[in-house]
């Protein structure tokens, strides 16, 4: 394989960033039964503590519920509220057997309320029963890698056996999260079914700048838990926190998490709640250069996703790009070429992947023997 010259190393060494170890957040490990801090971008784990321990998870399962359902195509489907989910207690929006719902208002009860007649109707909608669905849940955490996962339910209820762990949750965690659609229903404070108003229990929406979602989950054996998850600078970063006592204790633990995640700067909200929006530099799909091809082509690069500056930074910004020298054939069109960087003082404020805007066909014999030979000819 021809490894290529990169230009810009420096700035891609800098881009990897994780939770320096004098900010270890050793006060979630007391607070918390389990927790983990991953990049949802790339991953990496930025701190942990039991992570792989298997563990009840309460309405968390629901996140499996949802993935499931947004496959089968929810958000575009109208469900049948079935007798069984009427008989579920506990967080409900007062579904009536028989009434016609739509899927985007049965995910909104999902996240936000943590409707368990909202997760039932789903699952039975999508696969037809309740048992079958729950086979599907564990069908699909085997194939997703979730080990320490095992489901007995779409809604979270406790029930003997029904386990999973940190880690397993924070994989699941990073699918959704790439989905808009998925952030765009978790961060919604409050939702309505029928006329009833239903409030979020994710209580850090609004009071942590950046957070967007995800979902919550209590029970007595489960204690209190949390997906949290923040944009701040350009960078997503997801914390799962499993165990906690109370909601206090559990919403403390996730903002020193996040702060940390985050290098240490607490995620304030103004007083009157609302976030700064970020401004756009960079928009996803606009092109920036264009990159030589070995044998004579070359291809156009593109922005992945919005590049955006928090308005809280101050002083002149600037751009810097990744990319390499030159590029070998063949380029598949979205393959991952670079990164764009937004710096301020030196520091890294924002990124952004950048990828192949088109394709460049794997060279036949005769071009690469002539690009080979091309310099001995001009010699």
């Amino acid at each position: 394989m021809l490894r290529l010259p990169i230009v810009g190393v420096l700035l891609a060494v800098a881009l990897v960033l994780g939770i320096p170890p004098e900010r270890s957040p050793a006060a979630a490990r007391r607070s918390l039964a389990a927790f983990i801090v991953v990049d949802a971008a790339t991953g990496q784990v930025l701190a942990s503590s039991h992570a792989a321990e298997r563990r009840p998870i309460a309405s968390i399962t629901k996140l499996m519920t949802a993935y499931l359902a947004i496959r089968a195509g929810a958000l575009g489907r109208t469900f049948v509220v079935p007798q069984s989910a009427t008989r579920l207690g506990q967080s409900t929006v007062r579904l009536r057997a028989g009434q016609r719902v739509s899927g985007r208002t049965l995910l909104e009860a999902v996240f936000v309320p943590s409707a368990n007649d909202a997760a039932e109707t789903l699952a039975v909608g999508v696969s037809g029963s309740r048992a079958a669905f729950v086979l599907l849940m564990n069908r699909t955490a085997a194939r997703l890698g979730l080990h320490n996962t095992v489901y007995r339910s779409p809604d979270g209820l406790d029930a003997p056996g029904q386990r999973s762990s940190a880690a397993d949750v924070a994989l699941l965690a990073r699918l959704l999260v790439a989905d808009e659609r998925v952030l765009a229903i978790a961060s919604e404070r409050s939702m309505r079914v029928g006329g009833a108003r239903y409030v979020a229990r994710n209580t850090l929406l609004g009071h942590y700048a950046g957070l967007d979602g995800l979902k919550t989950g209590h029970t007595r054996t489960a204690g209190w838990c949390l997906v949290a998850t923040a944009s701040r600078q350009g960078r997503r970063v997801i914390v799962v926190a499993l165990g906690a006592p109370d909601q206090s204790t559990r919403d403390r633990a996730v903002r020193r998490l996040l702060d940390a995640a985050f290098g240490g700067r607490r995620g304030h909200v103004p007083r009157d709640g609302a976030v700064p929006r970020r401004v756009p530099v960079l928009r996803a799909g606009t092109q920036v250069v264009r990159l030589s091809v070995a044998f004579g082509d070359s291809v156009a690069v593109a922005v992945a996703r919005d590049l955006l500056l928090d308005p809280q930074v101050r002083g002149r910004v600037t751009l810097r790009y990744v990319v390499p020298t030159l590029l070998a054939a063949p380029v598949d069109v979205g393959a991952t070429v670079g990164a764009v960087a937004l710096l301020q003082g030196g520091r890294v404020v924002a990124r952004s992947p950048l990828i192949a805007a088109g394709t460049v066909a794997e060279p036949g014999g005769m071009e690469l023997l002539g690009w080979l030979l091309s310099p001995l000819r001009s010699g």
